[in-house]
């Protein structure tokens, strides 16, 4: 590629870099960068080249998920290190692209692998070298494309390598894999394959072949490569061994000559010494002489300049660690940024589930007040229920204790009057409180059936049935809750009736609840007028019925009321009032 192909693949470059920034697609954005750096790397601007590179780094600590982007620029850092002779400055970063490429599974782990070995082959890093080859190695055979170059391009390496171990067997089967493969033929590779066996053929004092193998692959690598001196000086020092003298110092003159641009003091040396040797072998000991003092002053310039390589490749890793140190706090900045960003959305969002249970609570406490306002309400209805007599009840008193005075029945109207006082005093007194004994009902009940049987308005007796469990235990239940059920069975069951009326009235304890039976053998409700809802319900006993209810709410108990006709149980007359009440320990 000339000058007129960079600059029309710059051009290109340029021209669809606007677009592609416009697109904002990280992936396409990170592509041209890619291209970017190998349009330089191929120009020889290296410094640009590396400023690209870091830039590429930067890129992927930000933008890359997947890893890859980060792999490629780590990569091309390495490669860069490796194109100016950089080669212990390149390993720890294309180590780590290839860790990385290994974890993320991706493709160029087996390019990076290449590159490892390459460096350590030419550092003579005998181990390292092993290594890669053998990881790139096991790399081959999951390769979709390519298989065959890279299976030849790591046997050539290996010959390499066994070469230099002298391990001819070791190497001659790498060669000849490579050499029965005549599906790849690419004339470098050949090349290099034959390069690669000549420590082999040395050892084997094959000198002569040796030459001819170098000689054939150097022709053929200047074809595709610019002209590389220390090729020639290792052509010339094998010549040497081949005892062609005249034709070595050829080699060494043209090692010297290609080095004119470069000033590689260390490939001068060597070839200053392969040429004096030759004059040597040759008789001409003055100008051999020349040409040894000639090496020996460019091994103290090399050894000089080798000093100051190392002092400026030190300089060169430390301003890259701190561009690398640089790009990781700018990454770890932005993910601290990413993590208050987050930290604050979910305050925000925090803040909304707590307006909204606050509301929610609020609504409740409304709810709740509204509820307890309704309670007290109905407590107050019942307070007020309770503390009513029934007017004509009250009359027919009143006519009864006048009628008993006006006959001189001082005893029946002292008696009367005594019933009619503790009625009244149950009344107001029980109507102070949510809550009075089972005693205290069950006395006021009494006086109420005691002075209805002297009115002899109903013809009927009355039987208490107190459980036994409840003679040893106060327990206290909502005030005037039995009494209207008593009423509605005088009123419904016995009025205008001459046969005796019987009023059973049966309290069992069963767990928490009290379970009260109010049968009588009246004349009661038919089974369909209790089944259509065809009974209509006093004031009073309605009011008791939302009274269980709540109490039911309130202690967690069964409550209730249930009115059934006898003929539908016993087969006898009359009806049977069964109440489900929660009671308390405590008024």
């Amino acid at each position: 590629m000339d000058k007129r192909d960079f600059k029309t693949l710059k051009t290109a470059l340029d021209s669809v870099s606007p677009h592609i920034y416009a697109l904002r697609n990280d992936t396409v954005l990170f592509m041209l960068l890619d291209f970017r750096i190998i349009q330089l790397e191929l120009a020889g601007d290296y410094k640009s080249a590396k400023d690209s590179i870091m830039r590429a780094l930067e890129f992927g600590y930000r933008k890359d998920t997947t890893g890859k982007f980060y792999i490629s620029a780590e990569t091309h850092l390495g490669e860069w290190y490796m194109r100016v002779d950089s080669l212990a400055a390149a390993i720890p970063y294309l180590e780590e692209a290839y860790y990385l490429s290994r974890k993320n599974d991706t493709t160029q782990a087996i390019e990076i692998c290449y590159s490892l070995a390459t460096i350590f082959g030419k550092l003579k890093d005998y181990p390292g070298l092993k290594k890669y080859l053998d990881a790139g190695w096991q790399l081959i055979p999951g390769l979709k494309y390519e298989r065959e170059s890279y299976t030849a391009q790591f046997a050539c390496n290996y010959v390499g390598y066994y070469s230099d171990m002298h391990n001819p067997d070791s190497a001659y089967y790498y060669y000849d894999l490579v050499k029965r493969d005549t599906t790849f033929v690419a004339p470098y590779l050949r090349a290099g394959l034959e390069w690669n066996i000549t420590p082999v053929l040395i050892d084997q004092k094959q000198y002569e072949k040796a030459v001819r193998n170098q000689i054939y692959a150097l022709a053929i690598v200047n074809q595709y490569a610019p002209l590389n001196p220390v090729l020639y000086n290792s052509v010339g020092k094998n010549l040497l061994l081949a005892g062609k003298n005249e034709l070595a110092i050829k080699y060494a003159d043209s090692a010297l000559s290609i080095n004119t641009n470069d000033k590689r003091w260390d490939i001068e040396a060597e070839a200053w010494r392969i040429k004096g040797e030759g004059l040597s072998n040759l008789g001409l000991y003055s100008l051999a002489y020349r040409a040894m003092d000639s090496a020996v002053v460019k091994w103290q310039i090399q050894t000089d300049s080798s000093l100051l390589k190392h002092i400026h490749e030190l300089e060169t890793q430390y301003q890259v660690k701190e561009k690398d140190d640089k790009i990781k706090s700018l990454a770890q900045l932005n993910a601290a940024n990413e993590k208050i960003n987050h930290l604050k959305n979910v305050i925000i969002s925090a803040l909304i589930g707590a307006s909204i249970l606050i509301g929610i609570i609020i609504f409740m406490w409304f709810r709740r007040r509204q509820t307890r306002n309704l309670l007290r309400e109905t407590l107050l209805r019942q307070q007020l229920l309770r503390t009513q007599i029934e007017p004509h009840f009250i009359i027919n008193t009143l006519s009864v204790l006048q009628a008993y005075i006006l006959d001189i029945q001082t005893d029946k109207a002292v008696r009367y009057l005594r019933e009619l006082s503790k009625l009244l005093h149950f009344s107001f007194q029980n109507a102070r409180h949510p809550f009075i004994s089972l005693d205290d009902e069950m006395a006021a009940l009494q006086s109420y059936l005691e002075l209805q049987v002297m009115q002899g308005e109903y013809n009927i007796t009355y039987k208490f049935d107190i459980d036994s469990q409840l003679n040893d235990l106060e327990v206290f239940i909502p005030p005037m809750i039995l009494q209207p059920f008593v009423e509605n069975t005088l009123f419904h069951g016995f009025k205008g009736k001459s046969d005796r009326g019987i009023i059973d009235i049966v309290i069992s304890k069963r767990g928490a609840v009290l379970h009260c039976l109010i049968s009588d053998n009246g004349s009661g409700y038919s089974h369909h007028a209790l089944s259509e809802g065809l009974i209509t319900k006093s004031h009073a006993t309605t009011i008791i019925a939302d009274r269980l209810r709540i109490l039911a709410k309130q202690t967690g108990q069964p409550a209730g009321v249930n009115i059934v006709s006898n003929d539908q149980t016993t087969g006898g007359s009359g009806t049977t009032v069964e109440l489900i009440i929660p009671y308390r320990l405590t008024p």
